[in-house]
């Protein structure tokens, strides 16, 4: 044997003898291919230790901290193609990879360079709804934020990089007020956190009185009850910036212009979280959705500022198709929403086994009154095959206890009918 082939290590057999009186037809050359390692610098990494490379998506390398190389386990056969990548980037750094792809070319790789540099780091805010009164802190982890009295928004001082859990909590109340907080919970992506939304209100107190007599004394008593009430998050309308009005026109102007804020300056197109908040990447303008899991949006759909979580419609489905009506009499009868709401919770669509129908006042939550009838009248990127038509709520009508109420996607309007009627349903939990 002479010079091996480049990358390729040959051996031969049956290569010696004696010739005798036939031609030599057994020496055989077998050739295999070589492997050679991938690997190469790291800098910045320091005290870190949860950064984890990979090479094709078939091998993952967890790197020590303060490691100034390193080396892929698996050796790559010459020839074939490399590919290093990050796959778990280390708290508080940002490491890229160069160098990192290319062709193994009869030799070991050590070229490959990783670099860390420290990460970008966000804030964790949001809004303050129905604040009057001082005293209120807000908790996020072991950082305490005191809030002032008609604060309309805030946000904590301690920066968190990527990969970061937040938890923002109501360390102390105001006072004479009780406050709650919606879409507290979450893990800082990059960006900026500003959903999180703090709600407070004044507890109503009830006093009553009564009054015994017996034939030797009078005694009265007073109780006082104290209601505090739900707190939770509202949703905008949908209305935009350009959706208001000026005086002595019906058409529709510019909220910033100087007529439509001589008719009005609060005008629905000029207040609320589609002002506050249109960054439109998690829902149109000021609404703000996102998913459940690794489920589909025609299963469930998380609104995260009421924090309810809502039913998707698929277009076809045996049991959730879309376009199925069914009665909202509440028993169990067949083709009844209450039926329904019984199957898909023993199917426990996305998990949860608590669907139910939801109030008409939850429900009008979703309508995006900036759609045109004939609708529908939502958020469609979010709540694909909405019908526009009418769906049933649990909110009974007080007058007639065979109608309940309705909201229509048509157009948004809110009415009420008849239970034995046919309408769409969407559930909530």
């Amino acid at each position: 044997m002479g010079n091996q082939p480049s990358g390729l290590t040959c051996g031969i057999s049956k290569g010696s003898g004696t010739l005798a009186s036939a031609a030599v037809i057994d020496v055989a050359v077998n050739c295999s291919t070589n492997t050679y390692s991938v690997g190469g610098s790291i800098s910045g990494l320091g005290g870190a230790s949860d950064l984890v490379l990979g090479n094709n998506g078939t091998e993952s390398l967890s790197v020590a901290a303060n490691a100034s190389t390193f080396t892929l386990t698996k050796q790559v056969p010459s020839g074939s193609a490399y590919a290093v990548t990050v796959l778990t980037q280390p708290k508080g750094l940002n490491c890229t990879v160069a160098n990192g792809s290319g062709t193994v070319e009869a030799a070991n790789v050590s070229s490959v360079a990783v670099s860390c540099i420290a990460a970008p780091t966000y804030s964790v805010g949001g809004s303050i709804a129905g604040l009057g009164n001082t005293g209120l802190t807000l908790s996020n982890g072991g950082e305490n934020l005191s809030i002032a009295a008609n604060a309309g928004s805030f946000a904590f001082a301690n920066l968190l990089s990527p990969g970061t859990d937040y938890n923002v909590t109501v360390g102390t109340q105001p006072t004479s007020q009780i406050c709650s907080v919606v879409n507290g919970t979450g893990t800082v992506a990059t960006g900026n956190v500003n959903s999180v939304a703090v709600n407070c209100s004044v507890p109503t107190t009830t006093t009553s009185t009564s009054t015994s007599t017996s034939s030797t004394s009078t005694t009265t008593s007073t109780t006082t009850t104290t209601i505090t009430p739900s707190v939770s998050a509202l949703t905008d309308t949908g209305i935009t910036a350009s959706q208001c009005y000026a005086a002595g026109s019906d058409a529709l102007a510019s909220c910033t212009s100087a007529a439509a804020l001589a008719l009005n300056n609060a005008q629905d197109g000029m207040i609320g979280r589609d002002v506050t908040t249109p960054d439109n990447t998690d829902g149109k303008l000021g609404f703000s959705y996102s998913t459940v899991g690794s489920n589909p949006t025609t299963d469930c759909v998380k609104d995260n500022i009421t924090g309810l979580t809502w039913e998707g419609k698929p277009a076809t489905d045996a049991l959730r198709a879309a376009s199925k009506t069914y009665t909202n009499l509440n028993d169990r009868s067949a083709g009844d929403a209450s039926t329904y709401i019984t199957a898909v919770n023993a199917a426990q669509l996305c998990g949860y086994s608590d669907w139910r129908l939801p109030t008409s006042d939850e429900l009008q939550s979703l309508v995006d009154y900036s759609v045109a009838s004939p609708g529908p009248t939502i958020d469609a990127n979010w709540f694909a095959n909405t019908q526009s038509n009418w769906y049933w709520s649990s909110s009974p009508y007080a007058g007639i206890a065979s109608f309940a109420w309705y909201v229509v996607f048509y157009d948004g309007y809110v009415d009420y009918g008849n239970r034995t009627y046919g309408g769409r349903v969407r559930l909530v939990r």
